[in-house]
């Protein structure tokens, strides 16, 4: 998991899911804000597979059929 500090975050807040660039320019996926540092967590698309596989529901929620889309899609970078 990266946590970014780089800037504050202000305005509209991000969706889970939706994907963003670290530092280094690497896919990453935004999961939400931390509580104490208010910085922006996300994860790589390795580590987003595994949670998937761990706690993705059966219903299969919106957000979850993008982010596997997503992940078939720019995964294999």
């Amino acid at each position: 998991m990266f946590v970014s500090h780089r800037t504050e975050f202000r305005g509209r807040k991000q969706r889970v899911g939706t994907i963003m660039f670290s530092e280094t320019g690497r896919l990453q996926y935004f999961l939400g804000y931390c509580p104490s540092c208010n910085g922006k967590c996300s994860v790589s698309p390795e580590e987003a597979r595994l949670l998937l596989r761990r706690f993705g529901s059966t219903n299969r929620k919106l957000s979850q059929r993008l982010t596997q889309h997503f992940l078939g899609k720019y995964a294999n970078e």
